[in-house]
C-alpha cells in the first residue's frame, strides 16, 4: 500500500517516540522536543503512515528562504521500502509549495542509509563539522535548491 502524507498531532508522538528511540543515529528528541515542535509556528511536523500506521516522520523549520530539515526518521520495519525517499520527497514539496528557495539539514558522517538518501535526493556536502556528535562522530551540512 502506498504510503501518505500528514501533519502530525499529539496523537502521533507514541508512535514517533518509538521510532526515534529505534535508531541511533537520530537526534535522541524527547517527548518534549516533539511537543514543541507541535506548537511552534515556524516548524512543519507530519508523519508517513501506511494503512492508518504511522511509519516515519519529518520536522523541518521555515526560515526564508529556506528549510531547515531537523528530524527524519522511519520505523525499522519500513526501513530500505522506500518510505523515506517518500517522505523526504513529500517535505522538499511541502517547502517548494511554502516559497522556500533551499533545504538544508545535517547528518552524521555514520549514518550511510541517510547520506544515501540525501545524496540520491539532490543534496550536496556544503560543510563538515568534526567530531560535533558525541565528540566522535562529524556532522556533514548538505543543501539543495529548491527550484
Amino acid at each position: 500500500m502506498k504510503p501518505s502524507v500528514r501533519a502530525a498531532s499529539a496523537a502521533d508522538l507514541e508512535a514517533v517516540l518509538a521510532i526515534e528511540r529505534g535508531w541511533d543515529t537520530t537526534p535522541g528528541w524527547t517527548r518534549a522536543h516533539f511537543d514543541s515542535e507541535l506548537s511552534n509556528p515556524r516548524s512543519r511536523f507530519v508523519v508517513a503512515q501506511v494503512s492508518g500506521a504511522v511509519q516515519g516522520y519529518a520536522v523541518f523549520w521555515t526560515v526564508p528562504p529556506e528549510a531547515q530539515i531537523l528530524d527524519l526518521a522511519v520505523s525499522r520495519a519500513s526501513a530500505r521500502k522506500g518510505i523515506g525517499r517518500f517522505l523526504l520527497g513529500e517535505v522538499l514539496a511541502l517547502a517548494k509549495r511554502a516559497g522556500l528557495k533551499k533545504a538544508t539539514l545535517e547528518v552524521r558522517s555514520d549514518n550511510a542509509p541517510a547520506l544515501s538518501l540525501y545524496r540520491a535526493a539532490g543534496f550536496a556536502v556544503v560543510g563538515v563539522r568534526p567530531k560535533f556528535y558525541n565528540g566522535v562522530s562529524d556532522a556533514v551540512l548538505m543543501d539543495r535548491d529548491l527550484a
